[in-house]
């Protein structure tokens, strides 16, 4: 099994091919998202992982998903500390309903390496 660390390299490769794909320098891409290159570069190594909002940003300017960024990222097992992060994430969203909330819980609860980039927000 792979650890979040091994995880967070496949992460931060998936961002450099896709910006590289898109033709940006780590200092391009940088200012676009407002962060530093050496962010960019330590996200890109896998030795930082980055926000929710930093993600966000990555995906509008790469022109892609956050699935394109995890591509290649195995499912990890959740521990119980990451049930206190799920809950935390699920009792500050609003739902349009209880089966959409439940969804998104199992959803999460499936991949711990979403929670790694929860925890940084949370």
């Amino acid at each position: 099994m792979k650890s979040i660390e091994s995880e967070l390299k496949i992460f931060g490769n998936n961002v450099k091919e896709y910006r590289i794909l898109k033709g940006l320098t780590q200092e391009q891409l940088a200012e676009s998202i407002s962060v530093s290159s050496v962010q960019i570069g330590r996200i890109e190594t896998g030795k930082n992982a980055c926000t929710i909002q930093t993600l966000l940003k990555l995906c509008r300017i790469l022109n892609i998903t956050p699935n394109d960024l995890f591509k290649d990222i195995q499912e990890l097992p959740i521990s119980s500390d990451n049930s206190v992060y799920i809950n935390n994430f699920i009792s500050t969203h609003q739902f349009d309903n209880e089966e959409t909330k439940e969804f998104f819980k199992s959803i999460l609860s499936k991949f711990a390496i979403y929670l790694y980039f929860l925890r940084l927000y949370y």
